[in-house]
């Protein structure tokens, strides 16, 4: 008799105390510190913007894009587009934070979606169409610029890019490298041009060939 009163004195104590403390669910959790769906569900990013494929207009560009698996904008930082039929840029322009960019071997002729891509640093347009670089003279930040074999007649508009230091535009149709003389080029590549020697080059000419 007397241990039945001790059992059941011990099994109402455990309930007071379950009781105090909240109570447990099936898991053995605590109810109270249950997460609730809304805290485990992960934060968009704050202050970006969804990338816009319909954009692009070129559909082999609009492809090496997608590949890429960028969800943001300001995500995408490289982009390798080579041997790839490309001949629009449209819709490039949304990714202002590139900094890196290869389009060697394409069919490009246009370079005017490039124009606000502040931070490229590295470009790299060798075997293309292109005729002018009037388009990338905004590019204040670019340390490298490659545009060999292309069409290119001159080169109006690189003395405007303060920071470029490698200049690779052999094999073109360029028929003075007068513009060169004021830039801060540690390294020139000019050969397979018309152009005579110039009167002057950089005086920060590392090496060169021409």
């Amino acid at each position: 008799m007397q241990s039945s009163i001790v059992n059941g004195g011990l099994m109402l104590l455990a309930s007071l105390l379950l009781t105090a403390c909240g109570g447990t669910s099936e898991s053995g959790q605590s109810q109270t510190n249950k997460p609730t769906p809304d805290s485990a569900t992960p934060a968009t990013p704050g202050n970006t913007a969804a990338v816009n494929l319909k954009q692009i207009q070129d559909p082999a560009l609009q492809q090496c894009v997608a590949d890429t698996g960028v969800q943001y904008t300001e995500q995408l930082q490289i982009l390798e587009c080579t041997d790839a039929g490309i001949s629009d840029l449209s819709g490039l322009q949304q990714f202002h934070q590139l900094a890196v960019l290869n389009l060697t071997n394409n069919q490009i002729h246009d370079l005017e979606p490039l124009a606000h891509l502040q931070q490229l640093r590295s470009l790299s347009l060798a075997h293309n169409q292109l005729q002018h670089l009037d388009a990338l003279t905004s590019l204040s930040n670019l340390h490298e610029l490659g545009v060999a074999y292309n069409q290119l007649e001159n080169l109006d508009g690189v003395q405007t890019l303060k920071k470029l230091q490698k200049l690779y535009t052999d094999n073109n149709h360029i028929t003075s490298l007068e513009p060169l003389a004021n830039t801060q080029l540690l390294h020139l590549v000019a050969h397979n041009n018309p152009a005579p020697l110039p009167n002057s080059l950089p005086s920060s000419l590392q090496s060169f060939r021409i």
